[in-house]
Parts: structure tokens; C-alpha cells; sequence
């Protein structure tokens, strides 16, 4: 049942999505890289909680729509049990749109299935490398910054977003993490649309991010959540 702790090079992953050929896709990935990687699998979002249970994943890729139970109800359910799981999302839906309900069930990052093997295997290596970094980040001091408040450290997960944003900014932030469109903002801070076009350009200047979807899975991933 419950395994013995091992090595970071001797992970156990759990791969949940209903299409056999997206399972299997996956695995045969997996395995080619990481031969030595326990890989287990499940075609939908009950078997994955009973599965993740039994086995106690080190890393979940997690479909988002499956039949019977979808993947963030899946997260949620097993992030209550093993809060030290890490889990990717991978989905077909605008990560805009269920950016809130992934994070209130502790998705550590959103992926496209559209996306190359390529940037899925550096995804899966970047967070299984996080704990390894993470007691060397706790003892480090409050974050550099360069010019105008742009962080420079690329190790950000400590930080607070209040640090280098504008609380206008902040205001725009906490309105995209809804899934509000530009014109949506504007209307409710009565803003142009060409201001709040300005103020996502420049959040995600200073976060060194090229797009909205990148920015929702920084803040993921360093858990730097504005208040609502």
C-alpha cells in the first residue's frame, strides 16, 4: 500500500484522464525520460482519489473534464489528504476560466493539452525540483529588485505581488484572476479599455511574463494570490 520514502530521482506519478491514448501517450513519455519513475494511472476523477490514496503521488497529471468527478474536485479531494502532492492541470478550457476553482483546490500549474512533450517535460521538472529548492529559498532575504520595481530574482515564491505592483495594478490583478475581460475591468474600475490594456502590460512586464495564461501559473505556482 503506503511505499517507504525514496530518492527524488524515484518518483511516484499518477496520470488521470479518461482517453486511454492520452494515458498511455503520456506514460510512454514519462517512461522514455524517467525510467526509473513509478507511474500509475486512472481514467477518472473518483478512481484518482482512491488511486492517489493507495499510492501517494509525488507528482498528478490531472485531466480537468472527465466523466463521474472533474479534476478539480479530484485536486481538491486529494490535496486535503496529501497537501504535499504536486499537481499539474492539463485541459483544453481557457485556463482563464477556471483559474480560480484550480487554485481553491491547490493546483500547483495549468497546462494546454495542446502543448509540446517538450514543454510539459521542463513543466514536470520545474516543480519536481521545488522542494529540493525550497528550504535554500526560506533562508534567503526580502527580493532584489531592479529598475522601476521589476523583480530580477527568478526565484520569486516568497514574495508578496504588493511589493512591485501598484495597488492599481493590484485592483487589475484581482479582476483577471476572475476571468474578467479588459472591457469588464474598465467598467468597474471606470477605466478606459486602453488603460486597463496598459496596466496588464505592465503587471506582466514586472513579472517578467509574455502572457496572461503564464501569469496565472506564476502565481500558482509561488503563491503570490492577491486578497479578494
Amino acid at each position: 500500500m503506503v511505499h517507504s520514502s525514496h530518492s527524488r530521482s524515484m518518483l511516484r506519478v499518477l496520470i488521470v484522464d479518461d482517453h486511454p491514448l492520452v494515458r498511455k501517450g503520456l506514460h510512454e513519455l514519462l517512461r522514455s525520460h524517467h525510467p526509473d519513475w513509478e507511474i500509475f494511472e486512472a481514467d477518472n476523477g473518483i478512481r484518482a482519489i482512491l488511486t492517489a490514496a493507495d499510492v501517494r503521488p509525488d507528482l498528478i497529471l490531472m485531466d480537468y473534464v472527465m466523466p463521474k468527478l472533474d479534476g478539480v474536485k479530484a485536486s481538491s479531494a486529494i490535496k486535503r489528504d496529501l497537501p504535499r502532492s504536486k499537481i499539474i492541470m492539463i485541459t483544453m478550457s481557457d485556463p482563464e476560466n477556471i483559474i480560480m476553482n484550480a487554485i481553491e483546490a491547490g493546483v500547483n500549474y495549468i497546462i494546454s493539452k495542446n502543448a509540446p512533450f517538450s514543454e510539459i517535460l521542463s513543466t514536470i521538472a520545474e516543480i519536481t525540483n521545488e522542494n529540493a529548492n525550497e528550504k535554500e529559498e526560506i533562508t534567503k532575504n526580502s527580493p532584489r529588485t531592479g529598475k522601476k520595481g521589476k523583480v530580477t530574482d527568478k526565484k520569486k515564491h516568497l514574495y508578496s505581488l504588493s511589493y512591485f505592483l501598484t495597488d492599481r495594478e493590484m485592483e487589475v490583478v484581482k479582476f483577471m484572476m476572475k476571468g474578467y475581460t479588459s472591457r469588464r475591468i474598465s467598467e468597474q474600475l471606470s477605466l478606459s479599455v486602453r488603460t486597463v490594456e496598459g496596466h496588464r502590460s505592465k503587471i506582466l512586464k514586472k513579472c517578467d511574463l509574455h502572457s496572461t495564461p503564464e501569469m496565472f501559473n506564476f502565481l500558482l505556482k509561488n503563491k503570490l494570490l492577491p486578497h479578494s
